[in-house]
């Protein structure tokens, strides 16, 4: 768990990383598309190796990515939009500190069993 003064200071790294991880993503899905592509017009197994490689090397960075963000607390949610919760606490109950990606600060909360939409002002 995390204070909401610890999420706070983590997010501009945590911000930075979200955009990296944004770019990998969308690397991956090209990379992904070309090898469905290349997978059914060619028969060269070097060119489909090679571009299952690539698939597999930006799977891999995702996956680095999303593994030290937890290290650090934060759970990702949706990778496109960059939404993310931290395990806190609010009066001796765990909530999630709620993020995404264009919002100016950590401003909002929900229960665990609530998601996105039922989020709160931070009051605590």
């Amino acid at each position: 768990m995390v204070s909401v003064d610890e999420a706070r200071k983590l997010l501009p790294l945590v911000i930075h990383e979200l955009f990296r991880l944004q770019e990998i993503h969308e690397k991956f899905h090209h990379a992904y598309d070309e090898l469905v592509k290349i997978s059914k017009t060619s028969t060269d197994v070097h060119k489909i190796s090679r571009a299952r490689m690539i698939v597999d090397s930006f799977d891999e960075a995702t996956y680095r990515i999303i593994q030290d963000l937890q290290a650090k607390g934060v759970v990702v949610r949706d990778i496109q939009t960059g939404l993310i919760d931290f395990l806190s606490e609010r009066g001796g109950e765990p909530v999630w500190l709620c993020y995404r990606l264009g919002e100016k600060e950590l401003s909002y909360y929900h229960e665990l069993r609530s998601g996105y939409y039922a989020r709160r002002p931070i009051d605590f």
